[in-house]
């Protein structure tokens, strides 16, 4: 990753670096959305998208499009952080609050100035989501065994592959942080099967990031096979589609090496049992070869 320059600029730089690639409508128009809400000085923004869409990414592109972003950063893994950790993690702790306690700041504190990333927030705790509410309101604070209110200016961005009104509607999720998440404003990213014209892209720039100067060739039809595909796993599973054929033919991307690999999904548990097309050569002669350059900064992006 690049080093952070904190630059308040238009996202088609940043997102050279941290992905958005593509020229299909969906994308051009959540490019756009970022820059307004990078400029509007939001406290909280929800993104929400299927697993593998790329939410860290649009995370990441819409904190370098703001004015906090040469602050402090901090990436809050909601599912990721264990039980009896939750509260620490976030809050922080004071010295004495249980046996080996020293004082220490948690994520919020550690943000103060910046932003916090609240990814698949639907897995936080209701009396935490309850917290977390307070201090986007400006309200303060308890690090786990204290007594002194701590109030913080912070950025909150929150990410969720569930729908999030539907979960607060059924009482899953608090419906007054749901609609304080997207007060400011919130990002819809679209699955990869409703974009195919923008894996193009996509791909040149995944050979730019893995082969810089010596970017493989690829054959004519390679593409469009991907593009056929239907990518239940998203941009996720795109990049991982490209890292398999390029093992398998080092020397570029060609057809038989894509089929193989759409095939292997296919076969894997989940899969249709099908492969993705009967004979790789029905789509050999659909598109020229993507061109051996350095992806163009304004369309092309990959993470």
């Amino acid at each position: 990753m690049a080093a952070e320059s904190g630059s308040t600029g238009d996202p088609a730089n940043a997102h050279e670096l941290f992905g958005l690639a593509g020229t299909s409508t969906a994308i051009r128009r959540l490019r756009a959305e970022i820059r307004a809400l990078g400029r509007s000085g939001f406290r909280a923004v929800l993104i929400q998208g299927e697993s593998g869409v790329g939410k860290e990414v649009v995370t990441e592109a819409l904190r370098h499009a703001s004015l906090r972003a040469p602050a402090a950063y901090e990436i809050y893994d909601c599912p990721a952080v264990p039980e009896d950790h939750l509260e620490s993690e976030l809050f922080g702790t004071s010295r004495g609050a249980f046996p080996g306690a020293l004082d220490k700041p948690g994520a919020l504190e550690r943000s103060h100035g910046g932003t916090i990333f609240f990814d698949e927030i639907a897995a936080m705790r209701r009396e935490h989501q309850a917290k977390v509410l307070r201090v986007i309101e400006g309200k303060s604070f308890r690090r786990v065994g204290g007594s002194r209110g701590i109030t913080v200016d912070v950025a909150v961005i929150a990410a969720a592959h569930e729908d999030l009104a539907t979960l607060a509607a059924g009482g899953a999720f608090r419906h007054d942080l749901y609609y304080r998440l997207i007060r400011d404003g919130s990002l819809l990213i679209p699955p990869l099967r409703e974009r195919p014209e923008d894996i193009p892209a996509l791909t040149r720039q995944y050979l730019a990031l893995s082969y810089d100067s010596h970017i493989p060739p690829s054959e004519p039809g390679a593409v469009p096979l991907l593009a056929s595909y239907h990518w239940p796993g998203n941009v996720r599973q795109l990049q991982t589609a490209l890292r398999m054929a390029l093992r398998l033919e080092p020397t570029g991307l060609t057809v038989d090496a894509v089929h193989e690999v759409l095939s292997r999904f296919e076969r894997a548990p989940g899969g249709s049992g099908r492969p993705p097309i009967s004979h790789p050569g029905m789509v050999a002669e659909t598109a020229p070869p993507i061109a051996v350059r350095t992806p163009d900064p304004a369309s092309t992006n990959f993470h």
